[in-house]
């Protein structure tokens, strides 16, 4: 219940911190980050439709469990792949555009693609947590905040 709900809060934040992102980039460059922002929120639509079938289905789960389980997953790999491609395409709109320092244009180019193939090919496995997605918004939103 603690993981999910703090899941949950994550995608929640992450979310709302590429929605403000977007707003606050000047007008004429704003069409990169609002994307990212908008794909990302579809991949966790997605993922919070995976989260509420463990919060609801797995603690009383019915026969046809690990089916349903199966196709759940799919929709948590949807989310990883999206939001990958999200924080990787923001990165390079921000290096087009120079919205924020190199650097962090930079990390997330290199983490997001380096997340996308990790997502896709599912190695190593320590890398297919959605975790590391929240992390690098993480460190984003404290590089643009200092």
């Amino acid at each position: 219940m603690l993981t999910v709900g703090s899941q949950i809060a994550a995608i929640f934040l992450t979310v709302a911190g590429l929605g403000v992102l977007s707003k606050a980039v000047p007008a004429d460059v704003r069409t990169g980050p609002k994307l990212s922002a908008v794909l990302f929120t579809v991949g966790a639509a997605l993922m919070l439709i995976y989260l509420a079938f463990h919060l609801f289905i797995t603690p009383h789960p019915p026969d046809d469990y690990q089916a349903q389980r199966r196709r759940y997953a799919r929709l948590y790999r949807v989310y990883m792949v999206v939001s990958y491609v999200a924080l990787a395409h923001l990165g390079l709109s921000a290096l087009q555009h120079h919205i924020f320092a190199r650097w962090a244009a930079w990390f997330l180019v290199v983490s997001g693609l380096v997340g996308l193939v990790t997502a896709v090919v599912r190695r190593p496995r320590a890398a297919d947590l959605p975790l590391w997605i929240h992390v690098i918004a993480l460190v984003l939103g404290v590089a643009l905040l200092a």
